[in-house]
């Protein structure tokens, strides 16, 4: 068998990605809409943003932090694991795009798995078994100690500022625009 037949062969073999019940089970909180409403609008950077980010004047770091619960402690090992596979934003979505009721245990094991599945790049019996290891245990301690010394109380929080210096929140407490987020990245690269 070729290799680009065994390739066809292992896509058509992978699992689906998750998707949403076509009954309309479950429904997300109106703030967690909001929050990634906030977030996918981060995400859709206007063209200077993303041209601070090319000429190499702009960083983008995320850190996945628990806020609410078990679910989103599940939720941010895994993350973790799809962050040192350079794959965190194509594994977020698929959770953003599954998301269910706070603390209902809708992040489950076969949530993850699928969504491991489903972003190219990641073998899923590797990633389930690195969850639990102490380089990911020693991430989420980092990423807490830092969330702790920057103050942040929720999500989505965004700190701008230049490298080794102090950041500052933008819109604190709530979700910034993206006039607001134009304005911190100007006045940081100046």
């Amino acid at each position: 068998m070729t290799r680009a037949k065994k390739a066809r062969q292992r896509r058509q073999q992978a699992a689906a990605p998750p998707v949403r019940s076509a009954d309309g089970g479950r429904k997300a909180n109106p703030k967690v809409i909001a929050g990634v409403a906030g977030l996918i609008a981060l995400a859709v950077i206007p063209g200077a943003i993303v041209l601070y980010v090319r000429t190499g004047k702009l960083k983008v770091v995320a850190r996945p932090i628990a806020f609410l619960g078990p679910d989103s402690e599940v939720a941010r090992k895994a993350a973790i694991v799809a962050q040192q596979h350079d794959k965190l934003f194509e594994f977020a979505q698929l959770l953003y795009l599954n998301q269910g009721a706070e603390n209902s245990g809708w992040v489950t094991d076969q949530l993850i798995a699928d969504a491991f599945a489903s972003t190219p790049g990641i073998n899923v019996d590797r990633a389930m078994a690195a969850r639990d290891s102490s380089s990911v245990s020693q991430v989420e301690r980092g990423f807490d100690k830092q969330s702790h010394t920057d103050q942040v109380l929720g999500t989505p929080t965004v700190l701008i500022g230049k490298s080794g210096r102090k950041l500052a929140q933008v819109a604190p407490g709530g979700s910034p625009s993206l006039a607001e987020i134009n304005a911190a990245v100007d006045k940081a690269t100046q």
